[in-house]
C-alpha cells in the first residue's frame, strides 16, 4: 500500500499533533503492508527535521491550508500524479480532495464542537465557527473518520449521523514511564497525597474548568475527606482573562486555600 499523509496546518502544528506524527510515521514504515509513503507539510513544519532516518518515507513541501479557498497546488498535485497513493491519510479535520483516490480524516480537536465555550472572548468565537465548519465539510465528505475516543465516536453517530461503517475507533497510545524520579510540586502541601483532585491542559473554557471547581465545592459540603484541587497548564495570553475569572469565582466561593495552580 502506497500512503500519502499531507498535513494541512496554517504553517503551525501543536505538540499533540508532532507527537502523533513522531509515533506514526515509524510504526507505519516497520508495517509490512505498507510500501512507501509520501508525507506533505507546510515548510515552516520542517517534519523530516525530526527524524534521523526512514526508510520508506519521502518528505515534501506543500502550501499552508487557508479555509478561505485552499486546493492542491500544481507541485503538490504532480507529486501525487508520481506517487499515485492508493490512500490519502489527513491527520487534521480539513477537506481534501484528490482524483478519486480515498480520504482519511482524523478528529484530533474536539474543542470547536464543545458547547461550555460561551467565555471565549468574540474573535476566538469566530475562529471556532469558522474551524467547526471546516472540519463539518471535511469529515462529511471523507471516505474513512479516525475517532480518538468512544466520545468522539458517538458524536460523530448522533450529532452529525455519520455512518458507523465509516468510522474507525483508535485510542492514541501512551509512553511508557522514563526510568526518573519524580518530585512533588513545592506548592503543593505535602497532607494533600492522594486525596485531592487534579486536572491537566491548557486554560481554556472548553476544559470545563467551572465543572471540576463546582465538584471540589459539592464535595467540601458534603464533608468528604478531600484537601483540594491541582489545575496543572498553561495560560496562553488570549485565556489570561478567564484564567482571571476563575481565580475570582475561587475567591467568591472561599476556595483559595483548595487550589493549587501549577504551570506545566
Amino acid at each position: 500500500m502506497k500512503i500519502a499523509i499531507i498535513n494541512l496546518t496554517a504553517g503551525g502544528i501543536s505538540g499533540g499533533y508532532r507527537k502523533y506524527l513522531q509515533n506514526v510515521l515509524p510504526r507505519l514504515t516497520a508495517h509490512s503492508g505498507v510500501e512507501t509513503i509520501l508525507c506533505a507539510s507546510p515548510k515552516s513544519i520542517k517534519v523530516q527535521d525530526w527524524f534521523e532516518f526512514l526508510p520508506k518515507v519521502r518528505f515534501i513541501d506543500c502550501k499552508p491550508f487557508n479555509f478561505i479557498y485552499y486546493a492542491p497546488e500544481p507541485e503538490l498535485k504532480k507529486a501525487l500524479e508520481r506517487f499515485s497513493p492508493d490512500v490519502i491519510f489527513i491527520p487534521v479535520e480539513r477537506y481534501f480532495k484528490y482524483n478519486r483516490v480515498p480520504i482519511v480524516n482524523m478528529i484530533q480537536n474536539m474543542e470547536p464542537f464543545a458547547e461550555n465555550t460561551d467565555e471565549n472572548y468574540f474573535s476566538y468565537k469566530c475562529r471556532l465557527f469558522i474551524q467547526r465548519l471546516v472540519a463539518k465539510r471535511a469529515i462529511k465528505k471523507s471516505d474513512r473518520i479516525i475517532a480518538l475516543s468512544e466520545y468522539v465516536k458517538e458524536f460523530l453517530l448522533y450529532k452529525w449521523n455519520i455512518s458507523e461503517e465509516k468510522i474507525g475507533l483508535v485510542y492514541h497510545g501512551i509512553e511508557l514511564p522514563r526510568l526518573k524520579e519524580y518530585v512533588r510540586p513545592k506548592n503543593i502541601p505535602k497532607d494533600w497525597e492522594g486525596n485531592f483532585l487534579f486536572t491537566a491542559g491548557s486554560i481554556r473554557p472548553a476544559r470545563g474548568l467551572k465543572d471540576i471547581l463546582r465538584a471540589l465545592e459539592y464535595l467540601i459540603l458534603q464533608k468528604e475527606k478531600i484537601k483540594g484541587l491541582v489545575i496543572a497548564g498553561e495560560t496562553s495570553s488570549n485565556m489570561i482573562k478567564y484564567q482571571g475569572k476563575l481565580k475570582d469565582w475561587v475567591n467568591t466561593h472561599k476556595l483559595s486555600s483548595k487550589i493549587c495552580w501549577q504551570v506545566t
